[in-house]
């Protein structure tokens, strides 16, 4: 019998829903199957069915809220070219500053996209605008809908799932860690392993979530966080100790290490508990007051945040300006490209840029090959289908590592903006719109890593660690 990897079988559902979403859409009729799609893309950019949901959530959230400040704006400054250019940066600079807020700030991210793109395509007019935030919102709502749906009964996961598996994970690796610590030791090498000084604060956001998700992980929750802090426990580490003591903590940590990690192996979990180490620890506190999160949510790392802010209102003035004064192709499409990229570029370190360009270019010779000599024969929506299918599953089985999610998203992303006009109500193939598109994304990618370095500059020279 053939046994799926679970990479495999998160490919396939994936593309499963991806698919589905836009067969569903073109049998109602709409005009832009491809905003489902790219809802499913983004939703499933997420580790567990429960967070991506979470994200479908704040996805919806913000495609509502950029549909209030689409009306607005149009509204009060459809007429008025600078007022409206304003309008949009100062909502750009709110929805950046506020897009690493942990529970919304995809939302935020979300908010401004969809917001710049309702006003843009409206065509300034009311009717117009209202018609493409209807379409927009119930595009949305079926990408979501059709994804919780695959995700929900094919090969389902969920949040106790999902943390013990992170769990299991850091303990092996801190397995591997302390074993090294123990063969320096017995080398008469008493160092320190800068890099795991750090403390790694996703397995306690991935605890608060569980334990909101989860009825099991709740009624298990003193055991859980009691692991999680010893799990982030440094006391070993300290240069304070002896030479016997530290070696004696450390032998002692890493039997409770394998102790507890063959009780997770053998859904023994309540054992844990049990061992010495782990019973004495003090939980960790998992902060869910309403306002200490507005506040973390407000000034949590501000400084960084600003610098973000800074980066991406200097690309956007720079790509608007571009496209007033030089006679730039494809009419609204360059501004409203330039604010979806630069929205989603602004946190993104300069180092990254390189791979992001040659992923581009990766990308668009094969979609654009399959564009141009494939697609334009299909006849009937079973192939189109199968052909989306084909695509996704192959983007998420191959880049199905978290360090290659962004390979993931940025290919699924490439896949529908190159071949939109595939998935019109009667579909339409122009080489032309694709390689302007791909125009249009180097130049806005040159413009946005300018200024990202030249922040970065800024950053060093405030003292500012993470500049990324």
């Amino acid at each position: 019998m053939l046994t799926l990897s679970p990479a495999s079988k998160e490919a396939l559902k994936v593309a499963i829903a991806f698919s589905l979403s836009i067969i569903i859409a073109i049998a109602f009729g709409w005009q832009k199957p491809y905003w489902a799609a790219i809802a499913v893309i983004v939703v499933a950019a997420n580790d567990n069915y429960e967070t991506a949901i979470k994200h479908g959530q704040n996805r919806l959230l913000g495609t509502f809220a950029g549909v209030a400040f689409a009306f607005t704006v149009v509204h009060f400054f459809a007429q008025d070219r600078e007022l409206f250019i304003i309008s949009i940066l100062a909502f750009s600079a709110l929805c950046v500053y506020m897009s690493s807020c942990e529970r919304y700030g995809y939302a935020f991210k979300m908010a401004f996209t969809v917001g710049v793109i309702i006003a843009a395509m409206g065509q300034f007019d009311s009717y117009s605008t209202f018609d493409f935030a209807v379409i927009r919102v119930q595009e949305t709502v079926l990408g979501i809908l059709v994804y919780s749906l695959v995700f929900q009964f094919l090969w389902p996961r969920n949040s106790h799932t999902l943390f013990k598996r992170r769990a299991t994970i850091k303990l092996e690796q801190q397995i591997q860690k302390v074993k090294q610590q123990l063969a320096s030791h017995y080398l008469q090498r008493l160092t320190i392993d800068d890099e795991n000084q750090s403390t790694d604060d996703s397995l306690v956001t991935l605890l608060k979530e569980a334990i909101n998700d989860s009825p099991r992980v709740f009624s298990e929750r003193l055991m859980w966080k009691k692991l999680v802090a010893f799990l982030e426990d440094k006391e070993t580490d300290s240069s304070n100790h002896t030479y016997g003591e530290r070696r004696k903590a450390l032998i002692n940590r890493y039997q409770t290490l394998s102790a507890a990690i063959l009780c997770l192996k053998e859904n023994k979990e309540d054992k844990i508990l049990m061992l010495p180490a782990v019973s004495q620890m003090t939980p960790v506190t998992i902060n869910s007051h309403f306002w200490a999160d507005v506040k973390h949510s407000l000034f949590n790392n501000y400084q960084n945040r600003l610098i973000y802010v800074l980066r991406a209102q200097a690309a956007l003035v720079t790509c608007y300006a571009m496209w007033i004064y030089f006679p730039m192709p494809g009419g609204i499409l360059f501004p409203l490209i330039s604010s979806s990229f630069i929205n989603a570029l602004c946190e993104v370190p300069s180092a990254y840029y390189k791979y992001t360009v040659l992923g581009i270019c990766t990308f668009s010779v094969i979609i654009l090959s399959e564009y141009v000599y494939l697609m334009p024969s299909f006849t009937e929506g079973y192939e189109l289908a199968a052909f989306y299918f084909i695509n996704i599953f192959f983007i998420w089985r191959l880049f199905s590592t978290p360090q290659l999610a962004v390979l993931r998203v940025l290919g699924g992303n490439m896949l529908v903006v190159l071949t939109m006009s595939a998935m019109y109500l009667t579909p339409v193939f122009s080489i032309t719109s694709s390689l302007n598109m791909l125009l249009f994304m180097f130049i806005i990618l040159l413009v946005s890593r300018f200024y990202t370095m030249l922040t970065e500059e800024i950053a060093t020279g405030m003292g500012l660690a993470a500049r990324g």
